[in-house]
């Protein structure tokens, strides 16, 4: 029997990657440090300035594999050119996506010059589209790479011969490749042909993409191999009337979150441990969450055992978040 520990990048309503922990231990500790003050026969006096440095220890085991292989429930396109801040999206058909889907966009798009470039000065560069291009990707147009700078509509800005290559001059209507592109959504809400999604969900980042664009639904068990299990907690911090979706994580997948996470206070870590709906009142619920930032994780496989490994994190802590 395991306690379920929740770990996630946001609230419960508002995170974009939720996993749910296969703990056997959890153990809050607040440290203190009062000053004792000694005096000739007498008794101590003692100060006490209420500093306090809270810390949470968990330990369990996480599976070496994920769960689930996800498959695909069918497939759509946009019926429009998507900025990366959109949220209401319009496809060709929603007949195989649902409320609480996840859906995904993966594609490698090319485009066209249409002009030609020369091999040294030109930074400022006219494109058949620029639908797909972002700043900051690297384009590739023969041999050279180019670093984009700035993208006005189909004229794009570019450092040139980036990545150790040369400067080279290229004919209009030369292939520009393009990085490849993967987006996944949580879709929250369906109008017509219109979904309603949080973007850049499950580790991936919100990205321009053109019209035609091809997208797959994959249910709530697209997350890379990982068991789903649904939640809902209506009342208490972060709260949310709708269920969501968290993942149970393998342990790569831990270990990717422990290494490259970073907190800071615009994105938080956070644990809820229990029951948090009710954490203070007259009825209350003994659950709580909290603001976390990651110390030490530790993995550990056992002979016989190579299928899981043992899992132990230590975590400072803010004070618990009550509303």
């Amino acid at each position: 029997m395991s306690l379920a520990v929740l770990l996630r990048n946001g609230t419960h309503a508002a995170a974009t990657e939720r996993y749910i922990l296969k703990c056997d231990n959890a153990s809050i500790q607040v440290a203190k440090t009062p000053i004792q003050i000694p005096i000739p026969k007498q008794s101590p006096q003692l100060i006490d300035i209420g500093v306090y440095r809270p810390n949470i220890t968990l330990t369990g085991v996480v599976d070496t594999l994920g769960g689930v292989v996800p498959t695909g429930r069918g497939a759509t396109a946009l019926n429009e050119a998507l900025d990366d801040d959109e949220v209401g999206i319009t496809v060709d058909s929603v007949s195989n996506i649902s409320i609480g889907d996840v859906v995904r966009l993966d594609h490698t798009p090319t485009t066209t010059t249409a002009e030609d470039v020369d091999d040294g000065a030109e930074t400022d560069i006219d494109m058949a589209s620029g639908a797909n291009i972002d700043v900051g990707m690297i384009l590739r147009i023969g041999n050279e790479d180019m670093k984009v700078t700035a993208v006005s509509t189909n004229t794009i800005s570019v450092l040139r011969g980036v990545n150790g290559t040369s400067k080279a001059a290229s004919s209009s209507g030369a292939t520009v490749h393009i990085p490849r592109k993967v987006e996944e959504m949580d879709v929250t809400g369906i109008s017509s042909v219109t979904l309603t999604v949080v973007r850049g969900v499950n580790g991936t980042t919100a990205q321009k993409h053109a019209d035609n664009t091809a997208i797959e639904s994959y249910g709530t068990a697209f997350f890379n191999g990982l068991t789903p299990l649904t939640y809902t907690r209506t009342s208490g911090y972060g709260a949310s009337n709708y269920a969501k979706t968290y993942y149970v994580p393998h342990k790569n997948k831990l270990e990717d979150l422990a290494t490259f996470f970073v907190y800071s206070p615009s994105t938080p870590l956070e644990l809820e441990i229990g029951n948090a709906n009710d954490p203070v009142g007259s009825i209350q619920t003994g659950g709580a969450v909290y603001f976390v930032a990651l110390q030490n994780i530790r993995f550990q496989v056992d002979a016989a055992k190579e299928d899981r490994f043992g899992l132990s994190m230590q975590f400072v802590v803010t004070s618990r978040k009550d509303a």
